[in-house]
């Protein structure tokens, strides 16, 4: 029989457990769940808005450290960022899948993708002409914040979008019998 969810991350997480990188993996899979279950039973425009709000506050916050700023200083916005496009990623596959007919669902995830590598291919060259040459650390560092805050403030700004234009609800329907 196998152990409850619960159960397996009590056993990940003991004081002195080995297996603290499968209590990662057991957060990151349920969070996954719910994202899900969330773009399931409301509809991909909540966690999509939620999404893009929590990585624009991650790409905001970069804007603080300075040249001697260690990694850790950095790390908030890093899991900000990707907990946020962990959130958005499923939310617009589901919408674009449920935008077209059953039997064009994998050309529909398929052009999805690909407007996504694409956007990020362009932005990250767009990031680097506009940062600059790190070896000149002030001119690039200014550079960075504004690529960091630049990219927040396009986030916030698709949050507009998403409410607007992506169908379905906020909250749960509920369907009476």
């Amino acid at each position: 029989m196998a152990a409850a969810p619960v159960t397996l991350l009590r056993r990940a997480v003991r004081p002195g457990n080995s297996g603290s990188p499968r209590a990662v993996l057991v957060v990151m899979c349920a969070g996954h769940f719910l994202v899900l279950l969330a773009v399931t039973v409301v509809s991909p425009r909540l966690p999509a808005a939620v999404g893009l709000l929590v990585a624009a506050s991650g790409l905001a916050l970069p804007a603080s450290p300075g040249a001697h700023s260690g990694y850790a200083d950095l790390l908030p916005a890093f899991l900000l960022w990707g907990t946020g496009c962990g959130l958005l990623t499923p939310a617009v596959v589901a919408a674009a899948i449920a935008k077209g007919p059953a039997e064009r669902s994998g050309l529909a995830s398929a052009v999805n993708n690909t407007a996504r590598q694409t956007g990020g291919a362009i932005g990250i060259a767009v990031a680097g002409a506009v940062a600059g040459q790190p070896g000149d650390q002030a001119r690039f560092l200014r550079g960075f914040h504004a690529v960091a805050l630049g990219s927040a403030c396009l986030y916030a700004a698709a949050v507009a979008l998403v409410l607007t234009l992506l169908p379905g609800a906020l909250t749960p329907t509920h369907r009476h019998s």
